[in-house]
């Protein structure tokens, strides 16, 4: 499992270093709402078939690989939180997750896969989960507000597969996200001015000056 997480993220640089410069874009997301986890045990001993509603987030980093097109490829690292609780316990799970995106005008979809778990029956200790690998599916739609910035509302779903069987199935996030453009290149920034991040922007204190 260690090995096909290490041979993703080889072909990920590769992609990555062998795209031209000038079409390059490079964003930072946060996220955060409610969670909750479905079917927890046996992954979570004694868990209940679903908790109640708690919390959920993520942090994610992302390049993207085409030239600003209406459809895109992007491809970066996504760690995903959530923490609900039972009658007699509190359930937490941290993955940091590489992730393949394709994002249609303000539209995205995303999968992603991982060995690396992270645990807890707790919020503060999580310990690292061995022998299982979790996958996760992703969606979202943005809303433009600036050149550098916009908001959005997002969801995600992670599984956990291990000896034992399929386990959270599913663990579901939904919230609100803030997504921040860290680098374009003017090329890039001209194509996408004309698609669909910056098509329709929300100036609520005027229009923007050229």
């Amino acid at each position: 499992m260690l090995g096909l997480a290490r041979f993703s993220l080889i072909i990920a640089a590769f992609f990555v270093a062998a795209h031209p410069a000038r079409a390059t874009m490079i964003y930072d997301e946060v996220s955060g709402g409610a969670g909750i986890i479905m079917k927890g045990d046996p992954y979570f001993v004694g868990a209940p078939t679903k908790t109640s509603m708690g919390g959920g987030g993520t942090f994610s980093i992302f390049h993207t690989l085409s030239n600003g097109s209406l459809l895109e490829g992007q491809i970066g690292l996504v760690g995903r939180f959530i923490s609900a609780s039972g009658p007699d316990s509190q359930y937490t799970m941290f993955s940091p997750y590489p992730t393949f995106r394709i994002q249609f005008g303000r539209i995205y979809v995303g999968a992603g896969f991982t060995p690396f778990i992270f645990s807890s029956n707790s919020v503060t200790s999580l310990s690292s989960a061995t022998g299982g690998l979790g996958f996760m599916g992703e969606s979202g739609i943005l809303w433009p507000i600036t050149p550098k910035f916009s908001l959005g509302l997002c969801g995600g779903a992670q599984f956990v597969s291990y000896s034992g069987g399929m386990s959270p199935a599913p663990a579901i996030d939904a919230g609100l996200l803030m997504r921040f453009y860290l680098s374009a290149s003017s090329d890039h920034g001209r194509a996408r001015q004309m698609n669909q991040d910056f098509h329709g922007w929300r100036y609520p204190l005027g229009n923007p000056k050229d």
